[in-house]
């Protein structure tokens, strides 16, 4: 399948994305190219600790249309992964994210295989972790992002174009012309099986997700932290360091620590104001 085909596909596929980055998705995908089909570093080292970069909108299968876009695919991060596992010289990898989803097929399946791998993996968010990236993420051990990273967007997006006039269906198969309302429902379902994979992920119900995860809103930081979508508030030094808890922890103590200074301050002023009057 040339260069065309695979974006005329993609662009009719079902996408998990946010909604601010779905228009430019789709106009690159209608050029076929973004100009960062340049070679590109996806996975380095440092010590024990692999790095594997997910930056971009995620494809479904690695082609000559990923390779002209520059973009990542579920079949790429799947080789990386499954080969990092079987290195005994890695103990941990690290999934950097800076994406805002992609495509539905085949991001369920590589979330079972990060959730089932033997070897520790954690998650930083730098830019955008949002649909399908967040849905990956929440497979990990642990997710940290950076104070300014928007975690979230959990929802199925498809686009209805209404009929085809040049179709002609079978008379015993009325079904396949399908309406909005169809699409509606197929859109629902792959919903459902998003928010199930991010609760097991993340270790709590179906209706926690739908109730406190955004319901497809999209969070800032500690936001994040605060809704329970991620783990800590940190740097990617520090997860790669393996010390993101502690400095999460360090940090989180410290803004109480200036709350409680903050809030002694404003005591005092007001007993000074009541002394003077």
């Amino acid at each position: 399948m040339n260069l065309q085909a695979l974006a005329t596909q993609a662009r009719n596929d079902q996408w998990l994305i946010s909604s601010d980055a779905y228009s430019a998705v789709i106009d690159a995908l209608a050029l076929g190219t973004t100009g960062a089909n340049t070679p590109r570093e996806t996975v380095s080292k440092q010590d024990a600790t692999a790095v594997v970069q997910i930056h971009g909108p995620l494809l479904s299968r690695h082609s000559v249309l990923s390779e002209a876009l520059g973009w990542p695919s579920y079949t790429e991060i799947t080789g990386h992964l499954a080969a990092l596992e079987a290195n005994e010289d890695v103990s941990r990898i690290v999934l950097a994210f800076d994406s805002p989803g992609g495509q539905v097929s085949g991001v369920h399946e590589l979330a079972q295989t990060i959730k089932s791998m033997s070897t520790t993996v954690d998650a930083f968010v730098s830019g955008n972790c949002a649909s399908a990236a967040y849905w990956l993420a929440s497979q990990c051990d642990s997710i940290t992002a950076s104070a300014t990273a928007i975690v979230g967007s959990i929802g199925v997006r498809t686009i209805y174009s209404g009929k085809d006039p040049r179709s002609i269906l079978a008379s015993t198969s009325p079904r396949k012309d399908l309406n909005a309302d169809d699409w509606q429902a197929v859109a629902t379902a792959l919903n459902e099986v998003f928010i199930a994979d991010v609760a097991r992920g993340r270790g709590v119900s179906a209706d926690h997700v739908k109730k406190h995860y955004g319901q497809g809103g999209i969070f800032v930081g500690t936001q994040a932290l605060t809704a329970g979508l991620v783990d800590s508030i940190g740097l990617m030094s520090e997860v790669v360091a393996g010390n993101h808890h502690a400095g999460s922890e360090q940090r989180q103590q410290e803004s109480i620590e200036a709350g409680w200074q903050a809030a002694l301050a404003e005591s005092a002023e007001i007993r000074a104001e009541a002394l003077i009057r």
